[in-house]
């Protein structure tokens, strides 16, 4: 007798708990049931795992009084970003809501979801081809609940830290080397197409403390990829970049 193993399948919906190492989250726009289009967060854990796709509801997103939007309080959306909030994760957005980073980065750290099922009859008319039942809609409220072993409860009295000595970066060098990573992107990619890059460059390398922040810090590498755009190394378009290679190569000569 042979045991049945059952595969994982990256394609998968995420419905139940889990815990995985996060090596992307990023936005991305799909087609919605029954017409139109959602705008999704997106959370991947390597090329093999299933993604966990949330819909943001974004165009049910309300004024925050602070020039800025925020979803309404009785969303599932709402109720994951509460959830990030109490583990002292922010999240930010560019004006047209097409990207995301989060302060502390999430990449490379291992974080456990969990969700609650709910079922609706929204149309007790409408009957399910296959069983004959009024058809069910089931939605998924998820919410974040540890970053590698924190929780939301309240933490410890941090230990004394002491004093480490600063070393300057040389951000001529750091910038070449961005330089480096983008010149071997395909003629056109989106965010996660870069940090795809990012991450085959520095596999296997050096850097110091100081300048591996330049690599793995959400903050500063969508500053590197800022800085790329504005210089005119990169062109963005939607959520797309595109490659300047003449003005690359002028760049690393």
């Amino acid at each position: 007798m042979v045991k049945l193993v059952i595969l994982q399948n990256k394609f998968d919906k995420r419905i139940e708990n889990f815990t995985a190492i996060v090596s992307d989250v990023r936005i991305e726009e799909a087609d919605a049931y029954g017409g139109g289009i959602k705008t999704e967060l997106i959370f991947e854990f390597g090329e093999d795992e299933p993604q966990l796709k949330l819909d943001m509801k974004l165009d049910k997103w309300v004024d925050d009084g602070n020039g800025g939007r925020t979803p309404r309080t009785s969303s599932t959306i709402y109720k994951f970003f509460k959830s990030c909030a109490k583990l002292n994760i922010e999240f930010d957005f560019n004006d047209d809501y097409t990207e995301v980073t989060t302060t502390p980065s999430l990449l490379g750290k291992e974080v456990s979801f969990e969700v609650q099922a709910k079922s609706f009859v929204p149309d007790p008319s409408e009957v399910d081809a296959e069983t004959g039942d009024p058809r069910t809609v089931t939605f998924y409220i998820w919410r974040t609940a540890s970053i590698k072993g924190s929780s939301s409860a309240a933490p410890s009295k941090p230990a004394p830290v002491a004093t480490v000595e600063v070393k300057p970066v040389d951000l001529e060098a750091v910038k070449k080397n961005w330089l480096n990573i983008v010149s071997g992107i395909p003629e056109k990619c989106q965010f996660s197409g870069l940090l795809a890059a990012k991450n085959e460059f520095v596999k296997g390398k050096v850097f110091s403390a100081e300048e591996t922040t330049y690599y793995s810090e959400a903050r500063k590498v969508k500053s590197m990829i800022d800085m790329l755009v504005a210089e005119g190394f990169l062109v963005k378009k939607g959520v797309e970049y595109a490659k300047n290679d003449e003005k690359i190569l002028e760049g690393l000569m």
